[in-house]
């Protein structure tokens, strides 16, 4: 039979085509690329030694019969290697962590094992086997090649039945690649058996190896393209091939801080410029397969088991103490780290970007140039706050909050005039017990989720001010909180004034209290915001004051009508005559600034008495109660008013 071998020889130019482009690129090492590598390659000797097992044939009568056997066998072995192989690629991808389980192992190996014996044992079964020579040396097939297609085709079934099931681990273009590869081998299989002088087979191997290099082993889907460095996507196939294989590492994170000025004062251009300078730096010092660009300004740079971090970060922090140079202009940037020990503290890349999101955040708080180590209650933290979060998320599509009240009691008037309404979070059945205000407001304002909850606060305030008529029981007005991000919203008075003229309030009903904090945030909007609103009737009050810097600039730049002094300094007033003297003086400046007090902690009868004697307008604190739900509330004002 005279064999025709142009597409086994097109076929090792494509495939050596492929291979040197996967090795020249910069390339990481996952399980995947692993078994990529390992299935291009038995794809290679596969055809080479169908090239040399038929050239073989040509010359059977001029050399030992033996010779002809060897390269048939290494091309049949190879040939029954490649589906079993891909099983394991396709195995790979869909897998996050163990690729394979001991109970599988001889659900794989075990057809592939009867393969490879009946390749074998052909020569000494003459008749019966996959293949054998005659008498004559001709080259003949017995039954058990058959039996060989169908133990491949069932490794190509099992194959398709994995991509069906595991669909959604799959691009649609990796999808259809697949699909063409089973489809590929099913009709090059064929051919090869209708026309067996056509030495096709191997070449829609090749042909399949090609595509799927193409769509699911691009080196190029693990480049950061803007800072020329492995991305994200490169980093959770590292992290996670470590960590399958028991390998212990170090995980050093790293942001740029302050690099979002640059573009806003000298263009993208600079900082896309520093930001490739940056990276390159990194990779001169660790390494180029060990930098990864995890976010624009944050990088992750892996670390072997029991490697210093020192050595790397002091060079880190040495760099960063000197300024970069872009357009002439010469620019600081402040760097933060932090390291974590995989998997001792995080044994999945999402615990790892969670550690080191917590961790780089706080390291404002943290000296120069220290880096911080994580530990695992970083993570423990990290869940409980991922979990408020879809609390929060939840409970602002479910009323999930609820709105308590606080009474306040008016000096001159002996009664309670008025309220601080305070947000509560309800039991969301995610296990997280109590969850304060103090816990969950500020990851509110991180998360951008405060906007949608102050607005929610307030609406119901006015809600419950005008359904349960509450000027009716002497209660004149409620006082709402505002948060950081509600003072720099522009539109703020138009908000809030809406929502008061859909339930018809009179604007004298609300009070807005706000911290320090928060007025200083955005001075001139919030201004603008103060103003409008003062003009409609509303009156606004600084709250907390007394911690902090306490700055009496703040009191004098802003319309306050109120001032409400915290509970810490109406407590340090028992301690010392200094503490007193120092509530006094405070107390009789607020006064001839011709602004309200409102002193918060009051919890005895002596306290309330020493206050009044200092001229204190209002008193909110548990000696009158307790921050109570909506009807207990209405039931103390009843009870107190007597009404």
């Amino acid at each position: 039979m005279q064999y025709i071998l142009y597409f086994d020889y097109a076929g090792i130019c494509v495939i050596a085509a492929v291979m040197f482009s996967f090795f020249y690129r910069q390339t990481i090492k996952t399980r995947s690329s692993q078994f990529f590598i390992a299935f291009m390659l038995v794809a290679l000797i596969t055809v080479i030694f169908d090239i040399i097992g038929t050239i073989a044939l040509k010359y059977v009568h001029d050399m030992p019969l033996w010779l002809c056997y060897i390269p048939q066998m290494l091309y049949l072995g190879a040939l029954v290697a490649n589906p079993v192989i891909y099983l394991m690629y396709i195995i790979s991808v869909v897998r996050d962590k163990k690729t394979i389980y001991k109970w599988e192992y001889p659900i794989i190996f075990t057809p592939f094992a009867l393969q490879i014996l009946f390749v074998l044992i052909s020569p000494f079964i003459k008749g019966t086997g996959i293949f054998w020579f005659n008498e004559n040396r001709e080259y003949l097939h017995g039954p058990l090649l058959y039996v060989q297609y169908a133990i491949t085709f069932s490794y190509i079934l099992g194959s398709l039945v994995l991509v069906i099931v595991k669909r959604k681990a799959f691009t649609q273009i990796q999808e259809i690649t697949i699909y063409l590869y089973i489809a590929i081998n099913i009709i090059c299989v064929v051919l090869q058996m209708v026309v067996p002088e056509l030495l096709i087979q191997q070449f829609g191997i090749i042909i399949a190896v090609m595509l799927i290099y193409m769509s699911m082993q691009n080196p190029e889907d693990y480049i950061d393209k803007k800072q020329g460095a492995f991305n994200a996507l490169a980093f959770d196939a590292v992290f996670n091939n470590n960590v399958v294989r028991g390998k212990k590492i170090g995980v050093l994170g790293v942001r740029i801080n302050g690099l979002r000025y640059i573009g806003d004062t000298l263009g993208e251009e600079s900082e896309n410029e520093i930001l490739r300078e940056i990276v390159q730096y990194l990779i001169r010092e660790a390494g180029k397969k060990r930098v990864f660009v995890l976010s624009q300004t944050k990088y992750a740079i892996i670390l072997n088991e029991g490697e210093d971090s020192k050595t790397i970060t002091d060079k880190i922090y040495g760099r960063f103490s000197q300024p970069f140079v872009s357009n002439g202009a010469e620019i600081s940037l402040a760097v933060s780290t932090c390291l974590i020990r995989c998997p001792d503290v995080a044994a999945q890349t999402k615990d790892a970007y969670s550690i080191m999101d917590y961790c780089l955040d706080e390291k404002h708080a943290t000296e120069h140039n220290e880096t911080v180590v994580a530990q695992k209650e970083i993570l423990e933290k990290g869940q409980r706050e991922t979990l408020i979060l879809q609390a929060m998320r939840q409970a602002l599509k479910e009323n999930g909050f609820e709105i308590f009240y606080q009474p306040i009691y008016s000096v001159s008037k002996k009664k309670l005039t008025s309220a601080e309404a305070l947000v509560r979070l309800k039991d969301t059945g995610l296990g997280l017990g109590f969850v304060s205000p103090d816990e969950f407001i500020p990851l509110a304002e991180k998360n951008g989720l405060i906007l949608d909850i102050g607005e929610f606060v307030f609406r119901d305030v006015c809600r419950f001010i005008s359904e349960r008529k509450l000027g009716d029981m002497g209660i004149e007005n409620i006082h709402v909180n505002l948060s950081v991000v509600q003072c720099m919203q522009e539109s703020l008075h138009e908000v809030l004034t809406g929502i008061m003229e859909e339930y018809g309030l009179d604007y004298s009903r609300i009070h807005l209290e706000m911290t320090e904090s928060a007025a200083v945030a955005s001075e001139e909007t919030l201004k603008s915001n103060m103003h409008k609103l003062i003009e409609k009737g509303i009156c606004f009050a600084l709250d907390d004051y007394g911690t902090g810097f306490s700055n009496m600039v703040t009191m004098m730049k802003y319309p306050f009508k109120l001032i409400k002094l915290d509970k810490s300094m109406v407590w340090a007033a028992s301690d010392g005559e200094k503490q007193m003297s120092l509530l006094k003086h405070t107390m009789n400046m607020i006064k001839d600034m011709n602004m309200d007090i409102v002193a918060e902690g009051v919890e005895t009868a002596a306290q309330a008495n020493m206050l009044a004697k200092m001229g204190c307008d209002y008193f909110q604190g548990y000696y009158y109660s307790r921050p109570v739900n909506c009807e207990n509330f209405i039931k103390t004002v009843r009870e107190h008013n007597g009404v």
